[in-house]
């Protein structure tokens, strides 16, 4: 009888079904695109072990041996999901602190450049203030979306305000009302403020504090993270 590991062959299928979900989802970090990959490796390895176990003994692959595949499989994901990226981010990181200085000038270019950004919500995840770097996100996307609908407004004669105040709402919903789900640690004068205007008045308001912590905490550390 040819031994057959049962775990191998429930890898195989939950990997098959990971793949196969993993179809319909989109995301902007790439998480999918390491996990596909990684799991459609292992699976081939997995595959050529079955392969090999049903060969005869005499074959020139039963020699090299059916566990070499299962292995060369987990070192390709291993090394795709966690050598290279890690490798990828210590460069990135380096190049990017390197060319940073500490004023409002600098901090105002890593607003606008997307690789510093995403240095700046990392770091924001890790220290826990990551509520900050989305309010603000959400935030320039509202400002750019006000000045798209005031330019098509004097253009075509439309009153697109409805959208700025639906996004505006939504951010109130997200980030300033009690028990939101990403509300802001923020001066309680300050949140009670923005509550009473409850307007786009009122989210420049906390955008100025948030903008005021980026630059303190997140930003400072990002610049002086080597020291």
């Amino acid at each position: 009888m040819i031994p057959i590991n049962v775990h191998r062959v429930w890898l195989s299928l939950l990997s098959l079904l990971v793949i196969h979900e993993l179809r319909l989802i989109k995301d902007s970090y790439h998480i999918k695109e390491e996990l596909f990959l990684s799991l459609l490796t292992e699976n081939l390895g997995i595959i050529m072990y079955f392969v090999i176990t049903f060969l005869p003994s005499d074959s020139p692959l039963s020699k090299i041996g059916n566990n070499l595949f299962v292995l060369i499989g987990f070192l390709f994901s291993h090394i795709y999901s966690c050598v290279l990226p890690l490798i990828r981010t210590y460069f990135v990181n380096n190049q990017k602190a390197e060319s940073l200085t500490y004023n409002k000038e600098a901090f105002e270019r890593a607003l606008k450049d997307k690789e510093t950004f995403k240095l700046l919500k990392e770091l924001a995840i890790k220290h826990f203030e990551v509520e900050n770097i989305i309010y603000y996100e959400q935030y320039q996307k509202l400002r750019a979306a006000q000045s798209m609908e005031e330019k098509l407004s004097k253009t075509l004669h439309l009153d697109n305000a409805v959208n700025s105040k639906k996004q505006v709402q939504d951010i109130f919903k997200r980030f300033i009302f009690q028990d939101a789900p990403y509300e802001l640690n923020l001066p309680s004068g300050i949140m009670k403020k923005a509550i009473e205007l409850n307007n786009y008045e009122g989210i420049e308001l906390v955008a100025k504090e948030v903008y005021s912590m980026l630059y303190l905490n997140t930003f400072r550390l990002l610049v002086h993270k080597k020291d």
